[in-house]
């Protein structure tokens, strides 16, 4: 199977190509730099003109969107796909802030309370979220359903896993200069988010590649255990050995109960028998143990 992989350099793109093997994948980057593929061109995902240059020479039988961020890029991919006759499935990174409930929390979307865990059938927000256009899921799963018969969006959670810190670094770094108490507001300690460890997340990525379904599909991909944030600070806090308090203080949110935003996983364990491959509490683990190399002074030269 030959893969051509949109971005791929960042948190779990270097997976995705370890998981397909260098010698399947060509990647489309700004730098050109390998990481785990043989075959690294340069180029815009923005530009059709380039997407079409690297489909023209990676001859794909997957093509897969790493960094689909706004409908721009989008539609360059579409084009490229046009002008180039490349009828390969598509695979689409999205993510679970498309649901309505994520929209209604952060104000953009006048609607009711919605149940979690929510289902890939669960409503969609209507409007962009809090970044506008410059960050739009939902506009791109729709320009690429109506222009890929055959494509699979995966719909990813909070991402988390070292060398990338900022799940972390916001609890960590009280813990680490030693605070006392570290102050949440009442109703986000009780918010619970989907998470996952970076190279599960990749592994849904692989699996759905290998799959190589034709029709239009979509999964959530997550842990089977959605945590609080309370939960999550204090899984943090073990690790680090930070025996401080946690304090509730006033709400973020607008009253009522907590809007929730955790997908149902089970159609991708289904369908793909998609599983993790690495204890997220290792990662997790890994991911503290790194930032606070990192808060020592010490530099790391990235690698796997």
């Amino acid at each position: 199977m030959r893969a051509l992989v949109l971005g791929g350099t960042g948190l779990i793109g270097p997976f995705v190509q370890l998981g397909l093997g260098p010698q399947s994948v060509t990647t489309l980057t700004r730098t050109g730099v390998p990481r785990f593929c043989e075959t690294a061109l340069t180029g815009d995902r923005h530009d059709p003109t380039d997407i079409a240059k690297a489909i023209r020479h990676a001859s794909p039988d997957i093509v897969i969107d790493m960094i689909p961020f706004t409908t721009k890029g989008a539609t360059a991919l579409c084009d490229a796909m046009a002008d180039t006759g490349c009828a390969a499935p598509v695979i689409a990174l999205s993510s679970m802030d498309v649901y309505a409930g994520f929209g209604r929390i952060h104000g953009t979307e006048d609607v009711a309370f919605q149940p979690s865990p929510m289902a890939e059938t669960d409503q969609l927000r209507l409007h962009p979220g809090p970044q506008g256009d410059a960050y739009d899921k939902t506009g791109i799963e729709r320009i690429y359903r109506d222009r890929f018969a055959d494509l699979t969006i995966l719909r990813m959670p909070v991402v988390y896993g070292w060398p990338d810190c900022t799940r972390v670094a916001s609890y960590m770094d009280p813990m680490l200069r030693g605070d006392k108490v570290i102050t949440i507001a009442q109703d986000v300690m009780q918010f619970e988010i989907s998470r996952g460890l970076h190279a599960n997340a990749a592994h849904a990525v692989v699996l759905a590649a290998r799959a190589r379904h034709r029709g239009q599909h979509v999964y959530n991909v997550g842990e089977v255990t959605a945590v609080s944030e309370a939960e999550w600070t204090q899984k943090i806090a073990d690790i680090v050995g930070w025996s401080g308090e946690m304090v509730a203080g006033p709400p973020r949110w607008a009253p009522g109960p907590v809007q929730h935003v955790v997908g149902d996983t089970k159609a991708i364990r289904d369908a793909l028998g998609y599983d993790e491959i690495m204890d997220p509490t290792e990662g997790l683990r890994a991911n503290v143990l790194f930032h606070a190399y990192q808060n020592s002074g010490r530099t790391y030269q990235k690698g796997y």
